[in-house]
């Protein structure tokens, strides 16, 4: 069993499965499969929208939150690139959702979740 020693980590008796998105895929994938999309094309968008979270809004978000909350010293030019960053990626997100309730089909998925999520703590 491989173990990249992180959090949040679930233990399975099939085994143990580390890192938030791949246990948002094992959970979708217990209740159905319903949150991961309805066809392998939306399948492959999901995972597109839950990379974009991980390297793309995460990074940034972790920088602004941090500087709200003072979790650790974020020099101001940091902290204003990552907000024009993370502004221009909410831009890229609201532009996916013209015209539609969700990222992915037309029922919500774990791309839908997984941004909520990336993005709760600067909102």
């Amino acid at each position: 069993m491989m173990t990249t020693d992180t959090f949040p980590l679930l233990k399975t008796s099939e085994g143990c499965l580390q890192q938030s998105s791949a246990i948002s895929v094992y959970l979708a994938t217990l209740a159905g499969g319903k949150m991961l999309g309805s066809n392998a094309v939306e399948r492959s968008q999901v995972d597109q929208w839950v990379s974009f979270a991980n390297s793309t809004i995460n990074p940034c978000a972790t920088i602004v939150s941090q500087g709200i909350f003072g979790e650790c010293e974020v020099m101001q030019d940091t902290w204003n690139n990552a907000m024009k960053d993370l502004k221009g990626h909410m831009k890229t997100i609201d532009n996916a959702l013209k015209d539609k309730k969700w990222l992915v089909g037309s029922e919500m998925t774990i791309a839908d979740v997984y941004m909520a999520v990336s993005l709760m703590l600067n909102f």
